[in-house]
């Protein structure tokens, strides 16, 4: 496993270069009252008043995405910092910077005082059976910061989801909308993450690759499954805002 060595020494990075993101922060939301606290800790003590922040280095956004720190980073913002010290931990040379900063993230809180909530480490051990299946559960367990019976559990449901059976075994399957949801998103993540893939789909006439591909696969019924799909991302934008 190749990695890039980290710039140990903390560095003063500008919050307007942090980027952060759901697609990697390994909980489900920040802790309002721990945000109050550390804002009240920042306009106290400055900048150095927490520990630093870490964050991998995404050169194609040539911003900095926020591995652990999210809550500090909040608090920073509400009490006006413009800046925070920030360390660069090791990273692998062979993952997006999307994968090292979940994956330091993720490290990060199995180890903090706050661990993840179970809903939080389950979402966290399906993630990491999708993307990472030479994991034995021993590795993805001190991973998340669980047990290995917990992984295997998670692990048979997974591996549920994926025996070459008919369509309608999800109909009357064990594995529950949630984790139909979360595969489906977690697929779109990887697609987004490929490389050139952007390049591929952004752009004047992405509408009518999704229009093409929508008639070839339901032919009729293709604006029908479009409006749907324009309804359950609408719906899922709706909810992301209300919780922020």
């Amino acid at each position: 496993m190749v990695t890039i060595d980290p710039n140990s020494a903390p560095q003063l990075i500008s919050l307007k270069l942090l980027r952060l993101s759901r697609r990697w922060f390994p909980r489900s939301n920040v802790d309002q009252e721990r945000r109050k606290l550390f804002a009240e800790l920042y306009e106290e003590g400055g900048p150095d008043a927490l520990p630093p922040i870490l964050a991998v280095h995404d050169p194609a956004l040539g911003a900095y995405l926020v591995a652990d720190g999210f809550t500090r980073y909040f608090g920073a913002c509400d009490a006006g910092l413009e800046a925070l010290p920030t360390v660069f931990p090791a990273v692998q040379a062979d993952l997006s910077p999307i994968e090292n900063a979940w994956l330091i993230g993720l490290r990060e809180v199995a180890t903090s005082g706050k661990p993840l909530s179970r809903a939080e480490q389950h979402t966290a051990i399906l993630r990491s059976l999708d993307e990472y299946p030479d994991l034995s559960d021993a590795e993805i367990a001190k991973l998340v910061g669980c047990t290995r019976q917990t992984v295997w559990r998670q692990r048979c449901i997974a591996t549920a989801g994926q025996l070459e059976e008919r369509p309608e075994r999800w109909a009357t399957s064990s594995v529950s909308a949630d984790e139909i949801a979360r595969s489906l998103v977690r697929g779109v993540g990887r697609m987004w993450d490929a490389r050139g893939l952007t390049d591929l789909l952004l752009g004047d006439r992405t509408g009518q690759r999704l229009a093409n591909a929508l008639d070839e696969q339901f032919g009729e019924d293709a604006i029908e499954w479009a409006e749907r799909f324009c309804r359950w991302t609408q719906r899922a934008l709706d909810d992301l805002r209300s919780a922020e």
